[in-house]
This record gives C-alpha cells, structure tokens and sequence, in this order.
C-alpha cells in the first residue's frame, strides 16, 4: 500500500478563505484519489469533493458539489462507473435554491444507451420523465438493462447485440 498527500494548501485573502487537498493511494493494481476543496468570502461559498476508484477494469468517479451565492444554493451529486466491454453507467442529481430538482440515470453498452430524466419541481409537485433509448429497438429496453446489469456486475456471457437491436 502507498499512500501519498499531494497537497495541502490554505489562503486568506482578506475576508476570502479557501482550502483545497489531495490524497492518493495506490494497493497493487488498484488506485484511489480524492480531492476536497473549500471557500468561503462575503457574498458566496462552496464546497466540492471528488472521488477516482480503480479497480481492474472497472472505474468509479463521484463528485458532490454545493454553493451558495447571493443567498441561492445549488447541490450536485453524480457518479460515472465503467466496465470492461464499452459499458458506463451515469447517476446525476441537481438541486438547485429555486426548488427544482433534475435526476439523471444513463446506461451505455457500446453505441446503444438508455438515458433516463426526471425533473421535479419540489415547490409544487409537478414532475416530468423522459425516457430516452438510442440503437435499442421499442419494446427491448428491459432486455438492454438486463444485459447491462449482468455486464457491469463482470458475470455471465454477455447477450448478442442484435437481442435488443
């Protein structure tokens, strides 16, 4: 196991504060890196960290942001995994300070993917859903999400393209 701090760096301007570090690890084949960084000044702050994962063939990146500036806030969180074969996954969460709220899920084997959006406006209610597929055929998108689950989790024989095509 190697571990190493990249940085560690602290600023005061002023009334502007900031903070920002790094740290990686390294177990064999496996990587790990993370970074956080942090400010704050008289009108705005924010907060943002970030995670690298490798694994194999497998790599996770997950971020979670937040800020506020001018009394609005914005959160954000998302994640990116891959696999071997062309395979990613996408989760995405927005929330911003006027109540709206986007939800992203996409799923990619090669060129075909599944991209599906939520947006909910949390002040009324009111939702919308988008269900977006791209090279899969209409009816075979439970066949598509099977065969992706099945390749993400590294087990079984893939299914042929042309099974949902």
């Amino acid at each position: 196991r190697e571990t190493q701090k990249v940085y560690k760096r602290y600023s005061s301007m002023g009334l502007q504060f900031s903070m920002e570090s790094s740290t990686a690890v390294r177990e064999g084949e496996n990587v790990r890196v993370e970074r956080s960084t942090w400010s704050s000044g008289t009108s705005q702050s924010s907060t943002s960290n970030q995670r690298i994962m490798k694994s194999g063939e497998h790599v996770l990146m997950e971020q979670q942001t937040w800020s506020n500036a001018g009394g609005i806030s914005k959160s954000s969180a998302s994640s990116a995994r891959s696999g071997p074969g062309g395979v990613s996954h996408l989760q995405s969460q927005v929330i911003d300070g006027r109540g709206q709220e986007k939800l992203l899920n996409e799923r990619r084997i090669g060129d075909m993917a599944r991209r599906e959006e939520k947006i909910v406006d949390r002040r009324t209610g009111e939702e919308e859903s988008y269900d977006e597929s791209v090279g899969i055929a209409d009816g075979r998108q439970e066949s598509f999400d099977l065969d992706f689950q099945r390749r993400m989790a590294g087990g079984g024989r893939p299914a042929l393209d042309h099974e949902y095509r």
